[in-house]
């Protein structure tokens, strides 16, 4: 199956965004437009494994966000 999930999508064009600021702000803003992907995901059925996938992306950011201070 080579289609993407839409959360898995969402992800990827969120990685690839360059929005050109301090490190810090920028995963912060990230996380921050994946939490309102995941809200939008909980008002639709059967997207808990989308919902597990932003989650998982937004623990790694935070991870990262741990390391680079």
């Amino acid at each position: 199956m080579l289609e993407h999930s839409i959360a898995k999508q969402t992800i990827d064009s969120i990685r690839d965004k360059k929005l050109n600021l301090n490190p810090n702000t920028e995963v912060t803003e990230r996380i921050k437009l994946l939490q309102r992907e995941m809200v939008k995901l909980s008002f639709q059925n059967n997207r808990k494994d989308d919902i597990n996938l932003v989650v998982s992306e937004i623990n790694r950011l935070r991870k990262l966000m741990r390391k680079l201070n």
